[in-house]
């Protein structure tokens, strides 16, 4: 069987709203530790923000936390991303 990838984009709705990764899921930071249950523990977990700073640490320090192992961050974020997808 092979793994879920599930990209989390961390911002906030209206940056997600300008311009996100394609099927990848806005759960913003604050809302993160509410929302947990949309993410299988056992899937793959790459959380995204601007620039793969704060708001991803945070997230990425709060998914290790509650058990999700298999968790990263998109080295440069959104900005890299853009840059390296048009």
């Amino acid at each position: 069987m092979s793994e879920k990838n599930v990209i989390v984009d961390v911002r906030n709705k209206e940056q997600y709203e300008q311009g996100s990764i394609p099927g990848a899921l806005s759960i913003p930071v604050e809302e993160l530790d509410g929302r947990l249950e949309e993410l299988d523990k056992d899937s793959h977990v790459t959380v995204v923000c601007n620039r793969g700073g704060q708001r991803s640490q945070r997230a990425l320090e709060l998914l290790k936390e509650k058990g999700y192992q298999k968790a990263d961050i998109l080295e440069g974020g959104m900005v890299k991303w853009k840059e390296e997808n048009n």
